[in-house]
């Protein structure tokens, strides 16, 4: 209960160390064990506790009296502990407490201000502090931290210490001071009050983090002064506006689809040859569809695509780019009658649709090396598809055409007609064996000029 009621008393302290330092007052307890702790006749001993020690260091730099006061007397500071009533929090609560937090109370002729308040106006207080000798000196006396820091380097550091005090003591053989100011080797430990201010001092013509630090190792230094530095340029806003490019990510293949219209991509290619091409790939055996639109409008879109679903199924998965016709009500409302997942791809990133993207190129400088060839652009488109979906695709497995694949069989083209038909002789001469026996069918000759009957199956008359 005594440690309790002193880290109260610290709490307290430390809240309004901006109205009570360098003043006298009188702090009021109805502990009466504190006297012997932190009144004028302190008397710790060496197996008090060590918060115990460093909570009546800390109240050293203050000028108070310590009273002791029955717990009778104290009721307007037990009054909320012991009329709590079980009660529902209220809806509106929080705004009642604003409304009645937004109040100074005047207390010995200083204004009470809220700490919202003040943080509101400790940007603008920031800036016009200057930055001198006698600033930091003043500065550090008013930190806590810091101002036990001096009384450790005057009179020498404790055996075990807090953890707001950790990242002093690694460096503590680092740490001296010269005129009431803390230095880290030949660097001045700035108070936190201050830091704001050097963060700003240091960012002046607005410099890279890594700039800074290495101005900052030459005059400064507090504990995590490297990581502050990086997040007050990440959070400068002119600076993020006007630094260049981040370095690309890692490229995120798509999954492999397992089955052909498991996932498709489409795309617009055009306006070429004065037309627009519709263009549909199937994600798992590349085989393409190539439509000629008219117009590109989402009805129109629907009815191209329905000609091919209807031939082949509909997709599990159809990605696009940020079209208006792929974004359309209309067209979301198509694939989800259909079940059909729409993804469309990042903007201003078409890898995202890469495999529709490449097509498109493949498509454009193909038909133009056909420019000089005879016949129409829908001729020469057909031509084209045709020759993608019988070529081997070096993408797929066992280097297999996309009609493999996609229609389970080769295309027959003209060169396959060379190939010899050998290999087709023995399954043809098997069926013919098993045929003959089946029936007891025995080989027969004519002679040119013989009579034969024709057996003619009876017809019924009609």
């Amino acid at each position: 209960m005594t440690e309790k009621e002193t880290q109260a008393l610290s709490f307290v302290v430390k809240k309004l160390h901006r109205y009570i330092y360098g003043r006298h007052f009188t702090l009021r307890t109805d502990h009466q064990a504190l006297l012997s702790i932190l009144g004028p006749k302190k008397n710790l001993s060496g197996y008090a506790a060590g918060r115990l020690e460093r909570i009546a260091m800390m109240l050293g730099k203050y000028d108070f009296t310590l009273e002791w006061v029955p717990a009778t007397k104290m009721e307007h500071a037990d009054c909320l502990s012991r009329l709590l009533e079980e009660r529902q929090m209220l809806e509106k609560e929080e705004v009642v407490i604003a409304q009645v937090c937004t109040e100074v109370e005047e207390v010995d002729g200083i204004s009470m201000i809220l700490d919202d308040e003040l943080d509101a106006g400790m940007s603008e207080t920031v800036k016009n502090l200057d930055l001198t000798t006698e600033t930091v000196r003043n500065e550090t006396e008013s930190d806590p931290i810091l101002a036990t820091i001096c009384y450790w380097l005057k009179n020498g550091w404790p055996t075990k210490i807090g953890m707001d005090f950790e990242s002093f003591a690694r460096c503590k053989s680092k740490l001296s001071m010269d005129q009431g100011i803390i230095l880290y080797e030949d660097r001045v430990v700035v108070p936190e009050s201050l830091r704001k201010k050097v963060l700003m001092e240091l960012h002046q013509g607005h410099p890279g983090s890594c700039r800074m630090k290495m101005k900052a190792r030459m005059n400064v230094y507090w504990p995590n002064m490297d990581k502050e530095i990086t997040r007050f340029v990440e959070n400068c806003c002119d600076c993020q506006v006007n630094q260049k490019m981040p370095i690309k990510r890692n490229l995120e293949p798509w999954p492999i689809a397992k089955n052909p219209m498991d996932r498709i991509h489409i795309d617009f290619a055009g306006p070429f040859y004065g037309k627009m091409f519709l263009l549909v790939i199937d994600a798992c055996s590349k085989f393409p569809f190539i439509q000629i639109m008219k117009e590109t409008t989402a009805g129109e879109t629907i009815k191209a695509l329905e000609a091919v679903f209807k031939e082949h199924g509909y997709p599990k998965l159809l990605v696009s780019d940020n079209g208006p016709q792929f974004k359309s009500e209309k067209f979301e409302g198509y694939c989800k009658n259909h079940g059909i997942k729409c993804l469309n791809s990042a903007p201003y990133h078409p890898q995202s649709n890469g495999q529709a993207e490449r097509f498109v190129d493949t498509m454009k400088r193909t038909l133009k090396k056909m420019e000089n060839e005879d016949g129409s652009i829908q001729e020469k488109l057909d031509i084209f598809l045709y020759e993608n979906r019988s070529t081997p695709n070096a993408q797929l497995p066992e280097n297999k055409t996309p009609a493999e694949v996609f229609l389970g069989r080769k295309l027959r083209t003209k060169l396959a007609d060379l190939k010899p038909v050998g290999k087709l002789e023995k399954p043809k001469n098997k069926m013919e064996y098993y045929f003959n026996r089946h029936h007891g069918t025995k080989s027969k000759e004519f002679e040119e000029d013989e009579k034969v009957w024709v057996f003619q199956p009876m017809k019924e008359p009609k």
